[in-house]
């Protein structure tokens, strides 16, 4: 009824040298409707050339000792299926960042250098049900809520960029063996932003997609679909850079209006 997990990764790089990624996990099955799992893991991310070789300039000096950035990921999984036709699963997470890289720290008088001086914790809960009610007709509900916590070596501040709440929610209907119908609402919470962004924090949003699908027709040859995104037009933000300059500026990005994608696959 337990399965033990173990796994790991090594890498050895000549300009950031080694870096070891241990992973493991338990999962028990009391019953067959109940499943837990504790998991555990790690992973890097290596400093790219910009950061590595950012052209020096008057205020800013090369570091080529950077490290890869690295994370530790802790979850704990309960999925519970008291009927056939659902199933929910809940999630608890705490991710841990380390040697995070800064940029422009500052080393001297007027004098900045990228460091690995900072850190950051991100934990939360995420929630899903599945149901499947009948051959015809299947839904889902999903639900996350997340808080982030970073330091730059020099301050401690909120994560920006992340939703604290998002979810969504899904239905599909198959109609006559021919067709699929698949609705998809999507929610986004507020994001706080950078403290730079002169737009302040940016407001969440509804988003709803549609897509009507054939199954393969003529011997299996032939599908369509049709996908309209934005059903409704709604106008929202996401928030993001402006780097026309070469110089980076906290904004945010209006996303797509209504759009769709009319597709025939033809198999030959």
């Amino acid at each position: 009824k337990t399965n033990f997990i173990f796994g790991g990764r090594y890498d050895h790089n000549n300009v950031y040298g080694k870096t070891i990624n241990p992973r493991a996990g338990v999962i028990n099955r009391p019953n067959d409707q109940l499943t837990l799992k504790l998991l555990y893991g790690s992973a890097f991310r290596a400093p790219t050339n910009f950061e590595l070789y950012a052209a020096p300039t008057g205020i800013r000096i090369q570091n080529l000792d950077l490290k890869p950035e690295k994370i530790q990921t802790y979850e704990a999984n309960i999925i519970y299926a008291p009927l056939k036709i659902m199933s929910v699963q809940v999630n608890l997470f705490q991710n841990q960042l380390y040697d995070v890289i800064v940029h422009d720290v500052p080393v001297g008088t007027g004098v900045t250098q990228n460091q690995n001086s900072g850190t950051a914790s991100i934990k939360g809960l995420e929630a899903k049900m599945d149901i499947v009610s009948s051959k015809w007709h299947s839904s889902f509900l999903n639900f996350t809520y997340q808080e982030g916590i970073q330091n730059e070596g020099i301050k401690e501040s909120s994560i920006p960029n992340i939703a604290t709440v998002k979810g969504n929610a899904g239905f599909s209907f198959y109609i006559a063996k021919l067709f699929t119908i698949n609705i998809i609402e999507n929610w986004v919470g507020d994001r706080s932003v950078a403290p730079t962004n002169p737009h302040g924090k940016v407001k969440g949003y509804f988003s709803t997609n549609f897509t009507l699908s054939t199954n393969k027709l003529f011997n299996n040859r032939i599908s369509a679909s049709i996908s309209i995104r934005n059903v409704f037009n709604q106008l929202y933000y996401d928030p993001g850079i402006r780097a026309a300059d070469g110089n980076f500026y906290a904004t945010v990005n209006d996303q797509p209006g209504i759009n769709g994608l009319f597709k025939i696959s033809l198999l030959l």
